[in-house]
């Protein structure tokens, strides 16, 4: 993980936190470094704050199936699934239903 990096983004972060990206990208630090609890703890934190905020949710589903909580990485994929169609964002929409299908034969 890189620890300069975070210590910006952070330091961004603190000074703008009206942007999702930034946490977002702190989560993704996280998840770089395969540290899956702290990167599903912050994409939590996120969707808490920010639900509207679609990239969240594939990367927390990740995060959960890594983590061998495919329940829940389920429910938040099936979130992210009807969010991005009513966003009309269909790629992601098509990325997260992949991710569910294979999910589906897991559970």
């Amino acid at each position: 993980m890189n620890d300069k990096r975070l210590l910006q983004l952070e330091a961004l972060m603190a000074s703008d936190p009206s942007d999702p990206f930034l946490p977002y990208a702190i989560a993704q630090e996280f998840a770089s470094a395969r540290k899956w609890d702290e990167a599903a703890t912050r994409l939590e934190a996120i969707y808490g704050q920010f639900p509207d905020y679609l990239a969240t949710y594939y990367q927390w589903g990740m995060a959960l199936i890594h983590l061998n909580e495919l329940s829940k990485a389920m429910d938040v994929l099936q979130k992210g699934y009807t969010l991005a169609n009513r966003q009309g964002e269909k790629k992601v929409a098509n990325e997260i239903g992949a991710l569910i299908e294979e999910l589906e034969d897991e559970l």
